[in-house]
């Protein structure tokens, strides 16, 4: 009977330690959802929807101009966000590993060296001399927590979800500053273009000034019209202005998204007579769409980790078997010395 105990608890070990208690992680289904709008999407002159077809990573490259593709290798080598974002996923992925070490045995070592002298007064034996010595000591401690419930493997998943949550957050990041950037950019060239067109309005309103005094002095117009044309001029020079500062505060935005300071130069924009627009736009389906976005797979990994921890607080609160097994020994060398 004995023996057929211990076959019993051998078999009944590995058949609890490959179970888990706590919910089992399903991820949610994605919405059933085929189109975007009651009537199909008309396309835009000029371009076409191919359904079926994934975005291209690399998509605004299909406008083919390189001084956003510039801007855009350089926000992606220098912004100070996105490497954040790449250190919190460096030590999420770090911090998995180690998690990892909850399932393997935990060892201690100590080792230790005395040199000791024993008096005189109170040797055993009434004149002895005094005896110098030397005691060294080593102990090995080697202890296994047998994960029966399952709470270690949970925490493992766990701290496996956090880091594909660090590493979603950080492909989110980095959409989003791909995205930013290229509004800035074509932002940025937009103001440009409405400032160089301003300029142009306030010469003209100079040059329409100008005549309307010389016309005044040979008595052609009244003073009315020359004050009405100051009042164009003024206006036309208000906008300018308007226009001027926001084109610095956007070219500062873009500066700072490439990882520049503004006071490192202008950066070079975009220039949209030369953008060409893409013609195949590619169209999936919401489902689909869903699934690609990094911010819900971030939301699916957070919701998967506190599934594992419900796990972990079940398990805790279950008896834990811990083995431990312990080696030592010591050494003693005594030298006699004349007292």
């Amino acid at each position: 009977m004995r023996r057929g105990g211990c076959l019993l608890a051998l078999t009944l070990v590995p058949a609890l330690a490959a179970c888990a208690v706590g919910p089992d992680f399903h991820t949610p289904p994605a919405p059933a959802v085929s189109v975007y709008t009651p009537q199909p999407l008309a396309p835009v002159a000029g371009q076409s929807l191919v359904p079926g077809v994934a975005v291209d990573p690399r998509w605004w490259q299909g406008f083919a101009s390189p001084e956003l593709n510039a801007l855009i290798d350089r926000a992606l080598a220098a912004n100070s966000d996105l490497a954040a974002t790449r250190a919190a996923l460096k030590a999420a992925r770090e911090a998995w590993l180690a998690q990892r070490g909850v399932l393997l045995p935990q060892a201690e070592a100590s080792a230790g060296s005395s040199r000791n002298r024993s008096s005189a007064y109170i040797s055993s034996a009434p004149g002895d001399p005094a005896l110098a010595y030397s005691l060294q000591t080593a102990q090995v401690t080697v202890g296994y927590t047998l994960d029966l419930f399952g709470g270690g493997r949970r925490q493992i998943e766990g701290a496996r979800a956090q880091y594909m949550a660090a590493r979603y957050q950080s492909e989110a990041a980095r959409i989003t500053l791909i995205n930013s950037v290229a509004v800035a950019a074509f932002q940025e060239a937009g103001l440009r273009a409405q400032v160089a067109a301003q300029a142009r309005l306030v010469a003209i309103a100079r040059e329409q000034l100008a005549i309307l005094h010389r016309q005044m002095a040979m008595g052609q117009v009244a003073r009315s019209d020359v004050l009405a044309g100051e009042a164009v001029l003024e206006q036309a020079q208000g906008g300018l202005s308007a226009l001027s500062k926001a084109l610095a505060f956007s070219q500062d935005g873009l500066a700072y998204l490439t990882g520049r300071a503004p006071g490192d130069g202008v950066v070079a924009g975009v220039d949209l007579a030369r953008l060409v627009l893409p013609r195949d736009l590619p169209l999936s389906l919401p489902s689909e769409l869903v699934r690609q976005r990094a911010d819900v797979r971030v939301a699916e990994e957070n919701l998967h980790a506190a599934s594992a921890a419900v796990g972990v607080a079940v398990a805790a609160r279950l008896p834990a078997i811990t083995l431990v097994a312990s080696a030592g020994g010591y050494s003693d060398t005594g030298i006699k010395i004349n007292s």
